[in-house]
C-alpha cells in the first residue's frame, strides 16, 4: 500500500471514531436542583437561597466530562464540574457577591479595588479570573497576588 492510501484509511478510520465518540456526547435538560451532584445543590443553597432555576444543562459525552450548566432566574449562570465544584459563574444583570469568593480572596479584591461590582468569576488552574463592571480584570493567583488589568 502506499502511503496515500495509508493516509487515507487512516483519515477515514478516524472520522469514524470521532463520529462514534460524537454519538456519546448527550446533552439532557432538567429544572430539578436534585439533578445535581450535592456540592453544587449545597453551594446553591448557600449563595442563591429562594431564587428559581429556570434550567440545568447535563452534557456528558465520551471525550468531554460531565459537566452542570444552571441557568437562575435572576440572570446568573453557573458552570459545575462532574464533581458539583463550581468552575464559572456569570451574571448578566446582577452584580456577584463577594462572598462567593474563599474569604481571604474576597479580602484581598476588595483591598485592590474597594467596593468592586463583579460580573463574572472563573477557577484557572492558577487560581482565578474575576471580571468586573468597566471591563477591568483581575487576575489572582492562589497565593493571593492580585494583578489588575485593562480588558483590551
Amino acid at each position: 500500500m502506499t502511503f496515500a492510501k495509508h493516509f487515507k484509511t487512516a483519515i477515514i478510520s478516524f472520522a469514524i471514531a470521532l463520529g462514534i465518540a460524537s454519538s456519546y456526547a448527550k446533552e439532557t435538560y432538567t429544572s430539578d436542583i436534585s439533578a445535581l451532584p450535592q456540592p453544587a445543590i449545597s453551594f446553591l443553597n448557600d449563595n442563591f437561597k429562594g431564587l428559581n432555576i429556570t434550567k440545568i444543562k447535563i452534557e456528558t459525552g465520551w471525550f468531554k466530562k460531565t459537566t452542570y450548566d444552571v441557568d437562575l432566574a435572576n440572570g446568573v449562570e453557573i458552570e459545575f464540574d462532574k464533581n458539583g465544584n463550581w468552575k464559572d459563574i456569570e451574571s448578566k444583570t446582577a452584580n456577584l457577591p463577594l462572598s462567593l469568593l474563599p474569604k481571604q480572596l474576597a479580602e484581598a479584591v476588595n483591598k485592590k479595588v474597594p467596593n468592586a461590582k463583579i460580573e463574572s468569576i472563573e477557577r484557572k488552574g492558577y487560581g482565578y479570573k474575576i471580571e468586573l463592571e468597566n471591563d477591568v480584570e483581575l487576575l489572582v493567583y492562589d497565593d493571593l497576588r492580585v494583578i489588575k488589568s485593562k480588558k483590551d
